[in-house]
């Protein structure tokens, strides 16, 4: 069989033709996977830093709630204020629970330090606020001004800045 030159150019556009819409459906069809595993590779990281961030920012709500029942000048007040961290520390256990699905071991770790130091804050912000609560002004003011409760706070905002920086490192 003879081919014609019109013959020959026609198959050859058509066999182009085919081979660029293969071409162009399996890129298409990659592109799509890429951009699934790209946003599954940001999100992780984003989601670490922002619950860091919240677990942050409930921390410093705590602190500020307590030297509120310091500075509270009726027992309603106080009273209200021990409700609202009661409140916050649980948002933070949650944070703090949902950020522990996200991170790796040695985060982990880091996270467990942090939350040992909370524990021994919250130890001295309970006899803080069972002082003050009692009309111990006097001593709960000098418990709160004391150096084991600024030891406590300043170990927890140390390891807390090693939890951020970790999950900023992975983003």
């Amino acid at each position: 069989m003879k081919w014609t030159i019109k013959a020959k150019l026609f198959l050859g556009f058509g066999f182009l033709l085919v081979l660029m819409g293969v071409a162009s459906f399996t890129g298409l069809r990659f592109v799509g996977s890429i951009n699934s595993e790209l946003n599954n590779i940001v999100e992780g990281p984003v989601q670490e830093v922002k619950l860091a961030g919240e677990l942050g920012q409930v921390m410093l709500q705590i602190r500020r709630q307590t030297a509120g029942i310091i500075l509270a000048d009726s027992q309603e007040r106080r009273r209200q204020l021990v409700d609202e961290i009661a409140k916050l520390r649980t948002d933070m256990q949650k944070t703090a629970e949902q950020l522990r699905k996200h991170l790796d071991q040695e985060a982990l770790t880091v996270l467990g330090r942090f939350d040992a130091s909370i524990a021994d804050y919250d130890k001295i912000s309970d006899e803080i606020t069972r002082l003050m609560l009692q009309g111990s002004d006097l001593r709960g003011t000098q418990a709160a001004s004391g150096v084991e409760t600024q030891s406590a706070m300043t170990r927890a905002v140390a390891l807390f800045d090693g939890v951020g920086r970790d999950a900023g490192r992975k983003a």
